[in-house]
């Protein structure tokens, strides 16, 4: 039997049999990589102590996934590859990233059984960003894109990168 877990800081690559109960606080597009081509998907997933974690979907896994995983959905996960993250990827303090792939089991919570909160944000509008451009502090905008132009590539010192100018508007 699977022990459930209330915090991923008692989850690490040695920890077996475990389950813990977590909601999709973000899920980005299905992205292809830098360097290679391997398509992946990052999410970020809260547990019921307020911890965040990275997690990484991968190639075909993605597809299989297509229909859970929903933002602000509440789920049981078990089974995932834990793995050390390099701090200079880490955008959460948890030291360790999941890969969830074929093996991870993934279960809705049932609508009877409590779900978790979905983070809060604090909406910061545009006319108030300058008072954050020399701090480090993450912020949270709204916003809508009113033009998106098409990627593009130029060439930085380090080498070639695409780049995408999207204009947005913010309620004010």
């Amino acid at each position: 039997m699977r022990t459930v877990y209330t915090s991923i800081k008692d989850i690490t690559p040695s920890t077996r049999d475990w389950k813990i109960k977590m909601i999709v606080a973000e899920k980005s597009p299905k992205r292809t990589g830098q360097r290679s081509p391997v398509k992946y998907q990052s999410l970020t997933l809260i547990d019921p102590e307020g911890n965040q974690l990275q997690a990484t979907i991968f190639d075909k896994d993605i597809d299989s996934r297509q229909d859970t995983l929903h933002i602000f959905q509440s789920y049981y996960i078990s089974n995932a590859y834990v793995k050390p993250l390099d701090p200079k990827y880490r955008i959460e303090t948890y030291e360790y990233q999941w890969i969830l792939n074929a093996k991870t089991i993934i279960e809705e919570v049932p609508k009877d059984e409590g779900q978790l909160e979905p983070p809060k944000y604090q909406l910061i509008p545009f006319n108030e960003l300058d008072a954050y451009k020399n701090s480090i502090a993450e912020i949270d905008i709204l916003a809508l894109a009113i033009q998106i132009k098409p990627c593009r590539e130029i060439t930085l010192a380090h080498g070639p990168t695409t780049i995408q100018e999207i204009y947005v508007i913010d309620q004010g």
